[in-house]
């Protein structure tokens, strides 16, 4: 699965597409790629699901790639879990 989101960042958008990597019933791995960078994350969305806990706050990991602004991580993080809030299997 793919899509596209904008970020809204220092007066200037950021287009990012994200991928859907792997999904198992444990974790979640999406890949967010933007110009000249991708990032890895992973979430544990899918336990917390199968346990009945959906109103349990996500806990998103940097797996792969190197982020310097902790807010765009927030940003990014927020819309991934959204996304994928809204489109569940």
């Amino acid at each position: 699965m793919e899509w596209m989101f904008q970020i809204t960042y220092d007066r200037s958008n950021i287009r990012l597409k994200a991928k859907l990597v792997s999904s198992d019933e444990k974790f979640e791995i999406v890949k967010v790629i933007a110009r000249n960078r991708t990032l890895t994350f992973k979430s544990n969305r899918p336990i917390l699901l199968s346990k009945g806990l959906k109103h349990r706050k996500i806990t998103w990991e940097l797996i792969e790639g190197v982020m310097n602004n902790m807010y765009l991580q927030k940003e990014i993080t927020k819309h991934l879990g959204d996304y994928l809030r809204v489109y569940e299997k």
